[in-house]
């Protein structure tokens, strides 16, 4: 897959609507919902996250770089299982347990 650059996704709901594997630069994401959804081999570089839904993701080998939630859900969210390198996420006002 060719990779994601400077898009805007707003209310779509991954749960129904698969996110491809791939590359996602300077992406902004509204209002999604990616719950219960395997983010497994993703990179997420200079993206941001704004009222999404991320409620018991799966992420394997996800790679977050530079990468802001911002009010976001993220109960059951297990970020140990992320690609290391240059991990960088910030969080501000989400819920998270």
């Amino acid at each position: 897959m060719e990779p994601v650059y400077n898009e805007t996704l707003n209310g779509i709901d991954f749960t129904t609507t698969a996110i491809s594997e791939g590359e996602y630069e300077s992406c902004t994401f509204r209002n999604c919902k990616f719950t219960e959804v395997n983010l497994s081999h993703r990179a997420f570089l200079e993206c941001e996250f704004y009222d999404c839904d991320f409620a018991g993701s799966k992420l394997g080998d996800t790679a977050f770089k530079d990468v802001k939630f911002i009010r976001c859900k993220l109960l059951g969210v297990d970020f140990a299982n992320c690609n290391p390198f240059l991990l960088e996420m910030n969080f501000d006002e989400c819920l998270m347990n």
